[in-house]
């Protein structure tokens, strides 16, 4: 960690996973209780949810939309990551996506 940087904060929501997908960089929407939603990318944190529906787009499988997750995440620079944002922008970046029961 760079001198004066503070630690990364680990964020938690529960909610259903509503959509996801992407071009370059993969994402998922969990939409929480109280109605908000949160887009997080996955950077090798998803697995193998995705399918393709062209050759220049992917979406998050059926029969994951509507499932009851926990998702924890972190907001940080894009720092290069992501194709796009400028290296400093913040986003929120997936730590952990769990299923719940159903």
């Amino acid at each position: 960690m760079a001198a004066g940087a503070s630690p990364t904060t680990v964020k938690e929501a529960s909610g259903l996973l509503v959509d996801g997908g992407g071009i370059d960089d993969m994402f998922v929407i969990v939409r929480t209780l109280d109605g908000r939603e949160i887009r997080a990318y996955c950077v090798a944190r998803c697995g193998d949810w995705f399918a393709d529906t062209d050759p220049d787009r992917t979406v998050l499988k059926k029969e994951l939309v509507g499932r009851k997750v926990n998702l924890r995440y972190t907001q940080e620079a894009s720092a290069g990551r992501i194709a796009g944002p400028a290296d400093d922008e913040m986003l929120d970046f997936v730590q952990e996506v769990r299923f719940l029961p159903k």
